[in-house]
């Protein structure tokens, strides 16, 4: 008996992905074959599965599927505040190519499209002339700011990008200050196609897969989330001040949070309820904004990447 998925076959390290390939199960009496015949049978087999695999292991090569050959992001903190964000700077794990970090076009950053977006550019302003804002007299602005947007269906627009290879940072500068609570819902990091992101090795982002991350604004005296493994935690700004946050969708909840509003006075406090499968820490992404007093930072049960 010679089975498609055979302990002769695996004894080649066949990985995983060659599953799609089937061979149909065939019994061969070999004791009923001349040697030569037998011989030529088992070759002609073997010959098969050769050349059905050959073209895809050529391809998931180009792939580069390995992550650990590819550059990842790994932190994004933003500069200003929750109304007035400046700049978004993101992290990777490993160099970059300059070409490939500072193209504009690799990073999509704004609000969520939604299912019927059409590019036509036609607004309801157009359509109803009296629903447009009308221009306002004597107010001239430069035709180079006159020819720039600074968001595009909802996106972001850079006016410039800059990366600092000693840190793997890249930092977007907006065309102008956009307002967190509006724009910052989902970001693209582009590991595909002419602006997919390349390591100096030429490996793209991600193991050849665009990056997607969405927030969920959140704004309140208090935060409570849910970690990973089941930790719930609750953060608690007593005093003057508020919380603006953005929490992952998915995975992880990593928030940034923005303190606003605060004084002296204002006291942020910090607990975790470690689940059964919990390690009882939390990671925050980023705890910036006025300067308040808390138990967080140096806490060993939360981890904040960036203030």
């Amino acid at each position: 008996m010679i089975p498609a998925k055979s302990a002769a076959f695996r004894a080649l390290d066949l990985p995983a992905w060659t599953d799609n390939v089937i061979i149909a199960d065939a019994e061969v009496d070999v004791g009923s074959l001349k040697c030569v015949a037998a011989a030529f049978f088992l070759f002609r087999i073997a010959r098969v599965f050769m050349l059905s695999s050959r073209p895809q292991v050529q391809a998931l090569e180009g792939r580069r599927l390995c992550a650990a050959t590819s550059p990842l992001l790994t932190t994004i903190h933003v500069d200003g505040s929750v109304h007035g964000i400046t700049a978004v700077v993101l992290g990777f794990d490993e160099s970059l190519t300059p070409a490939s970090a500072t193209n504009a076009n690799s990073y999509i950053f704004g609000k969520v499209p939604p299912q019927n977006n059409s590019n036509s550019g036609i607004t309801l302003g157009d359509v109803l002339g009296f629903l447009s804002r009308r221009a306002t007299p004597n107010l001239a602005r430069p035709a180079a700011v006159r020819a720039t947007a600074w968001v595009k269906l909802g996106k972001i627009q850079w006016r410039d990008v800059t990366y600092d290879d000693s840190t793997h940072t890249v930092t977007l500068l907006p065309v102008k200050v956009f307002n967190g609570a509006t724009f910052f819902h989902m970001l693209r990091v582009k590991g595909t196609g002419p602006y997919a992101l390349e390591d100096v090795q030429g490996h793209p982002f991600s193991g050849g897969a665009d990056a997607v991350l969405r927030w969920q604004y959140r704004v309140g005296k208090t935060l409570q989330y849910t970690d990973k493994d089941g930790d719930r935690v609750t953060l608690t700004l007593k005093g003057p001040g508020m919380l603006s946050t953005f929490i992952r969708r998915v995975g992880e909840p990593r928030p940034v949070i923005l303190i606003s509003g605060s004084n002296a006075t204002s006291k942020l406090s910090g607990k975790i309820i470690q689940s059964p499968k919990g390690n009882g820490t939390t990671v925050i992404e980023q705890l910036s904004g006025a300067t308040v007093k808390n138990n967080i930072i140096g806490n060993p049960h939360f981890f904040v990447v960036s203030t």
